[in-house]
């Protein structure tokens, strides 16, 4: 089990929620300077409140804010000096970036076009139950499980269900939309090829499992016999 450093910790906390901080010509003191870089006040109180309620108590008080800042100033002298290393033109870098880009354009589009559209009403979950309530049996009394103890669950599984639905359709309208062709014959090729693996996997001393050699009859077993 990998062991994790409290202050790898809140560094990755700072890179997931907060923005490195940037020069863009705003006025005022500033609390830390990096390099050609400054961390200003408006930075600090931005970028302090972007982390979560339970990273926020992390750095309460004085002294809290004084690590805070000192967290900052070690997330951008690591940020700087991966840009010297030039890793912003690293191929594995940018393919994460795209990867994490088309994620997170999926995920805007789901929201949009599935999530969205997939409402589920009081009177469909009150209709829901009323109609499955025989079998929504507490196991230990034997009765009907009261309506407000199980309303949320039914509201879960309605609105999966019609997210699906609505999804499932949604993928069929875009297959026709953007023309989708399966070279089956190529695909056949593939599950033709995994068959044979199999079966070469499966064919006796194939496996790597040491054969039995048969033992060598002793003269007293030989004598026995006669």
């Amino acid at each position: 089990m990998k062991k994790f450093f409290f202050p790898v910790l809140i560094i990755s906390i700072l890179f997931a929620f907060v923005t490195c901080a940037k020069k863009d010509g705003r006025k005022g003191p500033y609390l830390a300077k990096v390099g050609k870089e400054t961390i200003t006040t408006a930075d600090f109180e931005k970028e302090l409140k972007a982390l979560p309620e339970f990273a926020q108590k992390i750095f309460e008080g004085g002294s809290g804010k004084e690590k805070f800042l000192e967290e900052l100033i070690k997330k951008e002298l690591l940020y700087q000096e991966a840009l010297t290393k030039g890793l912003e033109k690293d191929k594995e870098y940018l393919k994460k970036i795209e990867d994490f880009k088309k994620i997170t354009l999926l995920g805007v589009l789901l929201e949009k076009e599935i999530e969205t559209k997939a409402d589920v009403t009081d009177q469909e979950v009150k209709n829901y139950y009323e109609t499955h309530k025989q079998e929504i049996i507490d196991k230990k009394t034997g009765k009907v499980v009261e309506f407000e103890k199980v309303k949320n669950l039914i509201f879960q599984h309605l609105s999966g269900e019609k997210q699906k639905e609505i999804f499932d359709s949604y993928i069929e309208s875009l297959k026709k939309k953007y023309n989708v062709d399966i070279n089956k014959e190529s695909l056949a090729k593939l599950s033709s090829e995994e068959d044979k693996e199999k079966a070469v996997q499966e064919k006796p001393g194939t496996t790597g499992e040491p054969k039995e050699t048969p033992k060598q009859e002793t003269k007293e077993s030989a004598e026995k016999k006669k």
